[in-house]
């Protein structure tokens, strides 16, 4: 459909509803266009935090993974 990866303004919202393919290989094609910075443990720093309902859910999962 396209040469080249087109301008953002060449893509309406019609045309991004409409042809939901090319729109996910114009998205494919801008991820892999540019440079990106890496993130990994090192750079990128966070905390999880879950529910106690949630925790208890997990445990259970695991558990039942362990013992088999």
């Amino acid at each position: 459909m396209f040469g080249n990866l087109p301008a953002q303004e060449v893509l309406t919202g019609e045309f991004l509803c409409d042809y939901r393919r090319y729109t996910e290989a114009v998205y494919e094609a801008a991820q892999h266009a540019g440079d990106f910075a890496v993130i990994d443990n090192l750079n990128f720093r966070f905390e999880m935090y879950a529910s106690a309902e949630y925790v208890k859910l997990l445990e259970a999962q695991w558990g039942s993974i362990l013992q088999e």
